[in-house]
């Protein structure tokens, strides 16, 4: 009987974790919901969408965790690095104007975290990172090329030495962390599997619906009989 409790309750557990996650997404990806992350607001950076833009200027990488990757989000099936940067949210076009003295530096403008999983994305965002080493070394005047981005913005870690590492690099950079957007850019897709996170996520709540109701009843029914 116990067994059976614990089991109930797990699957309850999994399934609403998993109805919750896979909703958002859904949601995201029917609505196609896309934060523009060069002209979106700094208040924009607070919710679950999908992200794209252009990544002009890397500020450096503060972080690198090991993480595991899920098949629908739900099977672990391998482990990999995750490197996290902090970056402008200005175009390239802006910054070649503010550094041609066309342009203020703008107002408005903020930095953000991008979670880099892919071997593609971790390459061109340390390419930037050195032309930009280049350039205020004066070792050359060309201003580094940007980096397409398309992913997602998600919640960032919130274990004390990220928070540490991120808040101390910002620092470093002349920056308050007041600064740094509330979720970071992830370079993964939402992508239609969402639909099989959500439909998992029923079958297990439901499961334990089910098993709990006939736990109860057997229950009863033990109770009556005494």
């Amino acid at each position: 009987m116990v067994k059976k409790v614990m089991w109930a309750v797990i699957a309850l557990f999994i399934g609403a974790a998993l109805i919750f996650m896979g909703a958002r997404e859904c949601i995201v990806y029917v609505t196609k919901s896309t934060v523009s992350l060069n002209t979106a607001p700094f208040s924009d950076f607070s919710k679950v969408a999908a992200a794209e833009g252009e990544i002009a200027c890397v500020l450096g990488s503060f972080a690198t965790m090991t993480e595991e990757e899920k098949v629908m989000g739900v099977i672990p099936s391998s482990k990999r690095e995750t490197v996290y940067y902090l970056v402008e949210n200005l175009t390239r076009d802006e910054i070649v104007k503010i550094e041609n003295g066309e342009q203020d530096a703008s107002a408005n403008g903020f930095v953000y975290v991008v979670a880099a999983a892919t071997d593609e994305m971790k390459a061109a965002l340390d390419a930037n990172l050195d032309g930009w080493i280049e350039y205020d070394d004066g070792k050359t005047d060309e201003i580094p090329a940007a980096v397409h981005f398309e992913g997602k913005l998600w919640k960032q870690p919130k274990n004390d030495d990220y928070i540490k590492y991120r808040d101390d690099f910002a620092a470093e950079c002349g920056l308050d962390k007041s600064y740094i957007a509330e979720y970071r850019a992830q370079d993964t897709k939402i992508k239609a599997d969402c639909f099989a996170v959500l439909g998992i996520g029923v079958v297990c709540f439901l499961f334990g619906i089910i098993d709990s109701l006939l736990i109860v009843r057997k229950f009863r029914r033990r109770n009556e009989q005494y």
